[in-house]
C-alpha cells in the first residue's frame, strides 16, 4: 500500500499510519501496530503471544568463544519468549566446548539440549535432527557465528516471531552485517552475480539505494540460513531442508518450496546482527558450491533465471550495490 502526503510544510504521520493499520486489518493482516519509521516509511510490528516458545537451533564444532557469545545474545534479548535451545555437537574436541556446554545444561530453569553427532557435516540433516526435536511453535535456524551486537532494538527477537506469526509469511531474515558494518545479508537472490547472491552486500549501513529498502521491511526469494524463523509447522509440512544440499544453496532450496506454496519470506532491518561469516569453516576452497548451483538450477529452471520482482529492471545484477545496468562492469561508487 502507497501512502502519499501532500506537499509542503511536515504532514503528522499519525492519520497514513492508521490508515495503514486499517487497510492491513481489512486485508486479514491484522492486528499490526504501525508507527512511523526511518525516512519516509513506516514500522510494522505485530503482537507475540505472551511465554511464546521459540525452539532455537544452533550447529557448533568447537570455537566455544563464538558460540558463548551466541548464546548469551540471544538469551539477553528473549523478552517474554520461552527460549528451547537445541545445539548439536559436530565433533567438538576441546574441553573448553565440553565445559560451556555443561554450564549452559545446569543452568536452573533452563531449556537447553545438546545432541552430540560426530560425523561429517552436512547442515541440512544436522538441523533436521535437531528441528525433530523442537517443542516450540517457532524454530530459529542460527548459526554460532551470529552475534548480536550492542545497539540492536531489544526487541529484535519478538519482532521476527510477530512475523513469523503471520499466516502469509513463510521464512523471516535478520539483516547481517560484517564486523567491519557493512552488509553481510539483507535477502538473497537467485540470479545475482555467480548465483544466489547477497544484494547490497559489502554496501556501508548508511548507505540507502532503491529508496532507502536497506532500512525497510522487505520481501525476497529467499533469506539465508544463518539466521532464519519460521513456524514449526511449516518446516514439517515441506520436509525440512535437503540433505542433497549439504552446505550451500539449502536455504535457497527450502524457500523457494515454501515460496512455490504461496509463502512470502521478509527480511527485518530492526533485527540488525553481526556475522562472522566463515569464522567458523573456510568458504574459499568449497567443494560443495558448483554442485549446488548445479542442483538449484536444475530443480528451480525458473528462479534462477528472474530477479522479478524482487530487483529493480535497471540495476545491475552483475554487482551487489545496486548500480544501474549500464555502469556493470565499471568503477561506480
Amino acid at each position: 500500500m502507497l501512502v502519499h502526503l501532500k506537499q509542503g510544510p511536515a504532514q503528522d504521520p499519525a492519520p497514513y499510519a492508521t490508515a495503514l493499520a486499517d487497510h492491513l486489518g481489512r486485508c486479514g493482516e491484522g492486528p499490526v501496530h504501525v508507527e512511523p519509521g526511518p525516512a519516509t516509511g513506516f514500522r510494522l510490528t505485530w503482537p507475540v503471544p505472551r511465554a511464546l516458545r521459540l525452539s532455537v537451533v544452533v550447529l557448533t564444532r568447537d570455537r566455544p568463544d563464538l558460540l558463548e557469545q551466541c548464546l548469551h545474545g540471544v538469551e539477553a534479548s528473549k523478552g517474554g519468549l520461552d527460549l528451547e535451545w537445541l545445539v548439536v555437537d559436530n565433533g567438538s574436541r576441546l574441553e573448553a566446548t565440553a565445559a560451556l556446554l555443561r554450564h549452559w545444561r545446569q543452568r536452573p530453569g533452563s531449556r537447553f539440549r545438546v545432541r552430540s553427532l560426530d560425523q561429517p557435516f552436512n547442515w541440512s540433516l544436522l538441523n533436521n535432527r535437531a528441528a525433530a526435536e523442537a517443542s516450540g511453535e517457532l524454530l530459529l535456524f542460527l548459526n554460532n557465528d551470529v552475534l548480536v551486537p550492542a545497539g540492536v532494538d531489544q526487541d529484535w527477537l519478538k519482532i521476527l516471531a510477530g512475523q513469523a506469526l503471520r499466516p502469509a509469511i513463510g521464512c523471516v531474515g535478520a539483516r547481517l552485517l560484517y564486523p567491519d558494518g557493512t552488509i553481510q545479508h539483507a535477502g538473497l537472490l537467485p540470479l545475482m552475480g555467480a548465483g544466489c547472491e547477497h544484494p547490497y552486500r559489502g554496501l556501508p549501513l548508511e548507505r540507502a539505494p532503491h529508496r532507502g529498502r536497506l532500512h525497510q521491511l522487505t520481501g525476497w526469494p529467499a533469506v539465508t540460513g544463518a539466521c532464519l524463523m519460521l513456524r514449526r509447522g511449516l518446516f514439517q509440512a515441506v520436509g525440512g531442508f535437503d540433505p542433497a544440499l549439504p552446505v550451500e544453496g539449502n536455504d535457497v532450496d527450502f524457500c523457494l518450496r515454501l515460496g512455490r506454496a504461496g509463502y512470502r519470506h521478509v527480511v527485518c532491518p530492526e533485527a540488525t546482527l553481526l556475522h562472522l561469516e566463515a569464522a567458523s569453516r573456510s568458504l574459499s576452497t568449497s567443494a560443495t558450491w558448483a554442485p549446488a548451483q548445479s542442483r538449484l538450477m536444475r530443480r528451480w529452471p525458473g528462479a534462477m533465471a528472474s530477479a522479478s520482482p524482487w530487483w529493480p529492471e535497471a540495476s545491475s545484477l552483475e554487482t551487489t550495490d545496486g548500480r544501474p545496468r549500464e555502469l556493470a562492469g565499471r568503477g561506480w561508487s
